[in-house]
């Protein structure tokens, strides 16, 4: 078995499956898949950085901070979106020549209505999105905090 042929043995196995024998005599003869092999099942060794590099790092972040704009209200988006789609509906029916908004019964026009009436309101913008921290928070460098579970 080549290196090749242990890629694809690698990228096709689960992790709870075992080795086929080829594959487990070709780790023990070659230093490269046997170190693949050890970051997949324990993960990569990840060290700590010094104090000075985190101190450095920290400052080098404050250093480059700087004020900026933030973006509008997401009704401003939701408006001017709503004004461009209404513009190229417009702007198309004139020169399409719609006719078809006469033929449809009262009914039909309020069943359509209704569906776009839904729609816009699925598409309100929503509260819950992540938010960038400001500049004036702490920006905190060290141990982060295990998540749970662990």
């Amino acid at each position: 078995m080549t290196c090749r042929d242990m890629d694809g043995v690698i990228n096709s196995r689960s992790r709870d499956s075992a080795l086929p024998p080829e594959a487990a005599e070709h780790i023990g003869r070659c230093e490269r898949c046997r170190e693949v092999m050890r970051v997949l099942i324990e993960g990569p060794e990840i060290r700590q950085p010094s104090e000075s590099g985190v101190r450095l790092i920290h400052g080098s972040l404050l250093r480059d901070l700087r004020p900026f704009r933030p973006l509008a209200p997401s009704s401003v988006f939701l408006a001017g979106f709503a004004i461009s789609f209404l513009a190229v509906a417009v702007v198309g029916s004139i020169q399409l020549h719609a006719y078809g908004w006469n033929v449809l019964s009262v009914s039909a026009k309020i069943v359509v209505f209704a569906s776009l009436a839904l729609g816009a309101g699925e598409y309100r913008p929503r509260r819950n999105y992540p938010r960038l921290p400001l500049p004036s928070m702490r920006l905190y460098v060290g141990r982060q905090p295990a998540a749970k579970g662990q």
